[in-house]
């Protein structure tokens, strides 16, 4: 019975290591700052250890890192395109109306702009979605990475001030995403 508690414990409570590079242009924010975003990612429902968190050198501009749960939908494990493909595309709708539901909670209007699945080196399917986002008269251009590996939900959130595209770090991303 031990040895089987122990596996169940071991099984369950093991999250992949996510590795991530440090973007150019960008550099790590201190553990104080991601404690802080970790507490403001952590309400009601939701749940998020933050992995990694970047910053351009602004105070308005980062790039975070994190695992938890965040949808609400039974999502399959990333290694598989295909699966993936179809799940999203399956849940285009449900997943655009919980976006929209999270921005107007906030007081602003999100336009999706791209929602495609892509294939990081690591061999990991991830949606990406790009959001224009605007209230209190400022706009952010945010990309969203989503997947999944061993059943833990992995998520970065590309976030900047402004119309300038985050294609660079969605690039480098999708080629410097590992796991351990």
């Amino acid at each position: 019975l031990i040895v089987i508690a122990v596996s169940v414990f071991v099984y369950v409570g093991s999250t992949p290591t996510i590795k991530v590079s440090t973007p150019p242009g960008w550099e790590k924010a201190s553990e104080d700052v991601m404690k802080e975003t970790e507490e403001a990612f952590s309400d009601g429902d939701y749940s998020a250890t933050v992995d990694y968190l970047f910053s351009d050198g602004t105070l308005t501009n980062m790039i975070v890192v994190y695992h938890g749960k965040g949808l609400m939908m039974d999502t399959p494990d990333s290694e598989n395109f295909e699966d993936v493909q179809a799940f999203y595309t399956e849940h285009k709708e449900e997943y655009i109306d919980e976006l929209e539901s999270v921005y107007s909670g906030l007081g602003a209007s999100c336009d999706i702009q791209n929602y495609e699945v892509k294939e990081m080196a690591c061999g990991v399917s991830a949606l990406h979605v790009t959001i224009k986002a605007s209230g209190n008269n400022m706009t952010r251009i945010q990309d969203i990475l989503d997947f999944f590996k061993e059943g833990t939900e992995f998520n970065v959130t590309i976030s900047r001030t402004g119309t300038t595209s985050n294609q660079e770090e969605v690039d480098f991303l999708l080629e410097n995403i590992s796991f351990e």
